[in-house]
This record gives C-alpha cells, sequence and structure tokens, in this order.
C-alpha cells in the first residue's frame, strides 16, 4: 500500500523542521564536539528523563538508557555505575 498524499506531506514537514533545527544548532556550536553535546542534551530533554541513566557523580543526563546493557556503554564503572564524559575523563585514571 502507498504512502498517502498526506502523509508525505508530514513527512516533509518534519524533515524540513529537523534540517533547520540541525542547521541552526550547528551554527551555535560549531565545534563537533559542542554539537555532540548539544544534540544528545536535546534528545534527552525531548525524550523522558527517567528512561536515561543519568551520571552518578554529578547528575548530569548520559546518552543511556536505563535498559542498555552495560557492556554497550562508555563512561561506565563497573562497581560505581554511569559517568557522564566529562566526570569520568576527570575521575578516572584509565
Amino acid at each position: 500500500m502507498g504512502t498517502t498524499k498526506e502523509e508525505k506531506e508530514v513527512d516533509k514537514f518534519w524533515y524540513d523542521t529537523l534540517v533547520e533545527f540541525l542547521s541552526d544548532l550547528s551554527k551555535k556550536h560549531p565545534n563537533d564536539a559542542d554539537l555532540g553535546a548539544a544534540v544528545r542534551k536535546y534528545l534527552f530533554i525531548a525524550t523522558k528523563a527517567s528512561d536515561y541513566e543519568p551520571c552518578v557523580m554529578c547528575g548530569e543526563a548520559t546518552p543511556y538508557r536505563k535498559s542498555d546493557n552495560i557492556d554497550i556503554r562508555m563512561n561506565y564503572v563497573e562497581g560505581a555505575g554511569q559517568l557522564c564524559e566529562g566526570c569520568y575523563n576527570n575521575h578516572t585514571n584509565i
């Protein structure tokens, strides 16, 4: 079954909205690392915050859901928990 004209218009609207948002965001954060952090923060805010694992040191959002296996997570310290990238880099000697 094909896509209706209305569905195509809705898809185009969301695509255009996303492109505009990312374009504006990249102008505000020209550094790739800053852009990635801003996108992760926006996505965290735009979804249920309770689904995500907070950093055990500072409480900031991490990009990992509570249901994500610890074997695929970065900055996870066994016995301590999930750290954000900043806390991991500042407080570990690994």
